[in-house]
């Protein structure tokens, strides 16, 4: 499955309203960022992960390049922080090669607060990004522009929200493709694990990028004014819509849910508080 791409799956969690769920991605997300850091961080990187495998039926394996994408992040955050931002406890390491480069003892301080901050620090991260995931990989792009004009946002703003989340995608598999045709190519890929190799591809793949990315821009949008869709405007008639997008009972009663749990979470901590006198 390509990044944030939605999966055409019959299953509850496809067939909520939108809104639902960016009102539930939201104030996850709220929610995670008030959440102590700690190694309990781990539970609300896999809580999406769970809700998106028992609802979404969509499973950890299907996505886990998007997670494997994450973790170059959480390491250079782990490594700050043990090197560099983090305090006491140290634990010294001894880096034999340098001392006998040196011909002194080359002595690195390792702050044990740091691996435990810089880990729950990217976990969080990682799961404030997996409940955007939720939201995306489960939810028609164009569904999420219907859903946002029937709130109240403009046709055209709404339209191009989905129009953007239909395109990323086909970008990233634009990028694959012509990473692909160049390894064949013998030149070097930006799928390589050499850092420098890497960057020249990327360099190398921004160009074609650019202008496949412009033509399919240009093609939708010839074949979208060829399908009438600045008419209702200019003849100021109604739209038609294919598919209705409404809040059922099943979306009232996740908010409601949600909102009750999300508060008694945040009652809790605040009482938490107050018992320790912070």
């Amino acid at each position: 499955m390509l990044l944030y791409e939605f999966s055409i799956r019959k299953s509850f969690l496809s067939s909520l309203n939108p809104v639902t769920k960016i009102v539930v991605a939201l104030f996850y997300v709220i929610l995670v960022l008030l959440a102590p850091l700690d190694y309990y961080m781990i539970i609300y990187f896999l809580i999406p992960i769970i809700i998106i495998a028992l609802f979404g039926k969509i499973w950890p394996w299907e996505y886990i390049g998007f997670i494997l994408l994450l973790l170059p992040m959480v390491v250079a955050l782990l490594l700050l922080q043990v090197f560099f931002f983090a305090g006491e406890p140290y634990l010294p390491i001894e880096i034999e090669l340098l001392s006998q480069l040196f011909g002194e003892p080359f002595i690195l301080n390792l702050s044990l607060a740091g691996v435990s901050f810089g880990l729950s620090l990217g976990i969080r991260i990682m799961a404030m990004a997996m409940a955007f995931s939720m939201f995306v990989m489960s939810t028609d792009p164009f569904d999420i522009g219907h859903a946002l004009h029937n709130i109240g946002l403009g046709f055209r703003a709404s339209y191009m929200v989905g129009f953007a989340m239909r395109l990323f995608p086909l970008i990233q598999e634009e990028l694959n493709n012509i990473g692909n045709a160049a390894e064949a190519r013998g030149y070097p890929s930006m799928f390589s694990l050499n850092p420098i190799n890497m960057l020249r591809g990327l360099v190398v793949t921004f160009v074609p990028l650019a202008v496949g990315a412009l033509k399919r821009g240009t093609q939708m949008a010839l074949a979208m004014e060829i399908r009438g869709y600045s008419l209702p405007e200019q003849l100021g008639i109604d739209r038609t819509y294919m598919k209705e997008v409404r809040f059922r009972k099943r979306d009232w009663f996740i908010v409601i849910i949600f909102f009750a749990s999300w508060f008694t979470w945040i009652a809790w901590r605040i009482n938490t508080f107050l018992t320790l006198g912070i």
